[in-house]
């Protein structure tokens, strides 16, 4: 016994596992107890003992609130049953008060010492019949069948002799036996055989849990070389890409060709640190904060929309840490453009989208010289579902693309032409309460389900007061604790709104109060212009 108090001492201080703990304090204060039985009464300390029953029957109340706590933890009953934990943790704080009580009671003569005994007796036959009742009950819920096994095949050894010796005594027959000239109690019996098993049951969890750990290190491992392999594949075709392109395509990708090498020093940094399991969590989040500083670099600056648009307000808050929504814009002579843009998707995936769409738009636009709204979305269209089809995507079954709604201003005539990609335009006249809606056409960009795609060009004249709005559908999607926000209330949100100086503030306020609790649903991006 005192050998496996050491040995499982020496577990503890090298795993501070809190079920060393209580299996350790167990095993201790059944080694007192067992000091109580083995040691002869006639003997100079056996005889201390025996004149100190009542430290012997507080050892037999402590053992029992050991025995549930390495419980608790060892078979993880809070996570695998919550209901029942929680009226275990109600038992053991009655039971540390109960035993004290009884104790106390004897000691300044409320009780007898007999009657004493016989409810502390009975108190241990509740605590056996506790012990029953769980591992009925983990039996049914338990994650590992051999772990609960270990548990139940030590208790029903504990409880068989401890029962045993507790119902001789009550009926005053002697609850020991004869075995190579020493004396053996029945509770001396099953406790010892209760220990080795859970000496087994504790080893085979530590196993286990280095297998898991193991296994979630090759997963990790495993992933990590999908994803360079998937990095690899994207760098070749952005060096295809910058063969065939224009100077100023070259000098564009090579910012790309740059951004790429930053971040094949990251995923390096990453493969290097595989050894350190316990910040696999802390690197992927790293990596993930450098795709939103990156995607932050090729979306517009605000400073170079409020240069474009004065009295524009943006609303730009991904669902992620990257976003599937994009605005861009940029100034051809007279003509200022304008995308507000969601792709298929949200988090990683969507983002990714994104830097295709920037990517594209700043070649048709910049490079090409493309301006008109509906000439634009068309080669966006085609350019798109080549480019996914060059990633080895069927090309029947793309369905990967984004809505968008595409304005160009020109501020000398006060003229725009807009044109919009399952995305409408929300038109506000200055003075008026009721918000004009232009529909945008009911395909979207990249999908192949529709064979020919025919964009809708809206030429609209804009006036002094009167205020614009482009969005994606987040905002409207979001979820509460009353439902859907929907379209109708998104509606009724910018038209009480609208006029404020700082609009963005009082749209950010609504959508989290309506939240409340509720995790965002989907990304949210909304620009005003006021003109």
């Amino acid at each position: 016994m005192w050998m496996m108090f050491l040995y499982h001492l020496l577990l503890l201080i090298a795993t501070r596992d809190k079920s060393y703990f209580y299996y350790t304090g167990y095993i201790f204060n059944s080694i007192l107890i067992l000091l109580f039985i083995v040691i002869p009464p006639e003997s100079n300390f056996g005889g201390w003992l025996f004149k100190h029953q009542y430290f012997y029957f507080g050892l037999l109340g402590t053992v029992a609130l050991w025995y549930f706590s390495f419980v608790r933890h060892f078979l993880r009953i809070k996570k695998v049953y919550p209901k029942l934990d929680k009226w275990l943790r109600i038992y053991i704080y009655t039971r540390i008060l109960w035993i004290p009580l009884v104790l106390a009671a004897c000691a300044i003569g409320r009780l007898e010492f007999n009657l004493t005994s016989l409810i502390l007796y009975f108190t241990i036959a509740v605590d056996i019949c506790v012990g029953i009742v769980i591992s009925y009950f983990t039996s049914k819920r338990q994650l590992d069948g051999q772990i609960n096994l270990y548990l139940s095949v030590g208790s029903i050894l504990l409880f068989i002799g401890g029962g045993f010796s507790i119902l001789l005594t009550l009926v005053e027959i002697q609850a020991y036996f004869a075995l190579g000239g020493s004396q053996f109690s029945y509770f001396q019996i099953g406790l010892i055989a209760q220990i080795i098993v859970f000496s087994f049951g504790l080893g085979f969890r530590s196993k286990q849990i280095e297998q898991e750990k193991q296994k979630a290190q090759a997963d990790l491992i495993e992933q990590l070389e999908a994803n360079k392999a998937l990095q690899t594949q994207v760098n070749r075709e952005l060096e295809q890409k910058v063969n065939e392109g224009t100077a100023a395509l070259r000098e564009a990708n090579e910012e790309i060709k740059q951004i790429n090498e930053e971040i094949q020093q990251t995923n390096e940094k990453l493969v290097s640190t595989l050894s350190m399991v316990e910040f696999q969590h802390n690197e992927i989040l790293s990596s993930i904060n450098y795709a939103r500083r990156i995607q932050t670099a090729l979306l517009p600056s605000e400073q170079k929309l409020r240069t474009l648009l004065p009295q524009a307000q943006l609303l730009y808050e991904p669902k992620d840490i990257v976003s599937g929504d994009f605005y861009w814009c940029s100034q051809q002579g007279n003509q200022i453009l304008l995308a507000v843009t969601d792709c298929t998707g949200h988090g990683v995936p969507g983002a990714f989208m994104t830097v295709i769409g920037i990517n594209l738009l700043e070649q048709i636009v910049n490079v090409d010289n493309i301006t008109a709204p509906a000439a634009v979305l068309t080669e966006l269209d085609n350019r798109l579902r080549k480019t996914l089809q060059q990633q080895g995507i069927v090309h029947e079954d793309i369905n990967d693309g984004m809505d968008i709604s595409l304005l160009s201003l020109n501020f000398a005539t006060r003229q725009a032409l807009w044109t919009g990609a399952k995305r409408p335009l929300w038109c506000l006249p200055a003075g008026d309460t009721q918000l004009i809606e232009h529909k945008g056409d009911k395909f979207p960009i990249g999908s192949s389900q529709y064979a020919h795609k025919t964009f809708t060009e809206h030429a609209l004249p804009f006036h002094p007061g009167d205020t614009w709005f482009c969005f994606t559908d987040g905002y409207a999607d979001q979820f509460g604790a009353e439902g859907k926000l929907t379209i109708k209330r998104f509606r009724e949100i910018l038209l009480q709104t609208h006029a404020q100086p700082n609009c963005i503030a009082a749209w950010q306020k609504q959508l989290t109060d309506w939240r409340h609790q509720e995790p965002q649903t989907d990304d949210v991006l909304v620009v005003r212009i006021a003109f």
